[in-house]
């Protein structure tokens, strides 16, 4: 199901924003670093991999297609276990070229497109809703389903884009603000708070 409107992630500066006025207010946390020990492998794609899933492919046809560019993702599919590598993806290639390893893994080919999802569950499991290619202005959401994590795949958050994170308000299932992410984000899973849809906007 898809509404027309916007959303957000971020990542040295996790900017978490509360509507005052006319205006968000802008706090900056502790930036989050996140590190893999030499010949550390992600447990993500340890288990994708183990599924026989090409984590650098396309994202596996368990994956139910509700719109363009949307998916519902089944909890236990291989769209499941794909989509969770995704969000340690950037990490592990930034670990592995340090590494001196020859860049000869096969890359996405594409555009460069933001891809967000939600999960019911905690570190980005339970059952997904995911975009792999969201618009500016769009709400997304696959019903009236609370979230509790937040995965952001294919490229981080850029300065100068907003995600704006919203749960249901009455009749509205995207009428209720909870918080909006900017600044420069990495890719990863986030925890957020019952949430049902998102939207970017610049």
């Amino acid at each position: 199901m898809l509404f027309t409107s916007a959303l957000i992630v971020s990542a040295a500066a996790f900017a978490i924003a509360a509507p005052a006025a006319s205006e968000l207010t802008v706090i900056q946390p502790t930036p989050i670093h996140l590190l893999l020990a030499p010949g550390e492998v992600p447990e993500s794609v340890v288990n994708a991999t183990a599924l026989g899933i090409d984590i650098w492919g396309d994202l596996p046809d368990d994956a139910v297609k509700i719109a363009e560019h949307q998916w519902d993702i089944p909890e236990g599919t291989k769209a499941a276990a794909w989509l969770r590598a995704q969000s340690d993806l950037e990490l592990y290639e930034s670990a592995l070229e340090a590494r001196g390893y020859q860049a000869h893994l096969a890359r996405r080919q594409g555009s460069a497109e933001i891809g967000l999802g939600l999960w019911t569950g905690n570190n980005c499991n339970g059952r997904g809703f995911y975009t792999d290619n969201a618009y500016y202005g769009t709400f997304y959401l696959n019903g009236n389903v609370n979230h509790f994590s937040l995965n952001v795949a294919r490229r981080g958050l850029r300065r100068g884009e907003y995600l704006d994170l919203l749960r249901n308000s009455g009749s509205d299932w995207c009428g209720g603000y909870i918080i909006t992410f900017t600044g420069d984000a990495p890719t990863g899973c986030f925890p957020v708070t019952s949430v049902v849809c998102f939207r970017l906007h610049l």
